[in-house]
Order: structure tokens, then C-alpha cells, then sequence
């Protein structure tokens, strides 16, 4: 079954002109859905574009339990990524879990 969660960006660390290392764990500390692995994509809203109106399916880089994170690779190649590529530390993003 599907789980939307409200997921804080930890970090967001540019590996490079078009890629981003997009580090993000649950807003209210919840644990991340066990089904959750490396390969799969999360569908994620770009909130604030009025370019974007559909989610982005964006792939799962890493999964740290102990840590309670996740960590997704994104290429920066639409308007939906730029914007989300631009993503700061502390905002919050909505995530859609296969």
C-alpha cells in the first residue's frame, strides 16, 4: 500500500552542473516505510512553481534506517527539478512512497 508522507530537507548537495544529492527524513519522526529500497522512485510535489503541476518521480539513491533517511539523486533536467534542486535545508516536501 502507498504512503504519503511529509518529508525535511536534510541537505541538498550539488555533485555536479546537473545533478543534486537530495538528502530529506519524516517532518514528524515517523519511521520511513519498510518497502522503501534503493531503484524504486517516490513521486515528490513541487510546491511554490506554477510551471509544475504534476509530481516528479524521482529515484531512491540510499536508504540509512538508522538514521531514519532518504537520499535521492536528482537530475537536473525541468523546470520541476530545477525547482526542486533549489530546495534548502529545513523545507519541507511532500512524498508519495511506492
Amino acid at each position: 500500500m502507498k504512503r504519503m508522507l511529509d518529508m525535511v530537507v536534510l541537505s541538498n548537495e550539488r555533485l555536479n552542473d546537473q545533478n543534486n544529492l537530495l538528502k530529506v527524513t519524516p517532518a514528524t519522526g515517523e519511521k520511513l516505510p519498510d518497502t522503501v529500497s534503493p531503484g524504486q522512485f517516490v513521486q515528490i510535489r513541487i510546491e511554490n512553481s506554477v510551471h509544475t503541476f504534476l509530481r516528479r518521480p524521482i529515484s531512491v539513491n540510499f536508504v540509512d534506517t538508522s538514521l531514519n533517511q532518504l537520499w535521492l539523486l536528482v537530475q537536473n533536467v525541468g523546470e520541476g527539478t530545477k525547482h526542486l534542486c533549489n530546495y534548502s535545508e529545513g523545507e519541507k516536501i511532500n512524498i508519495i512512497f511506492p
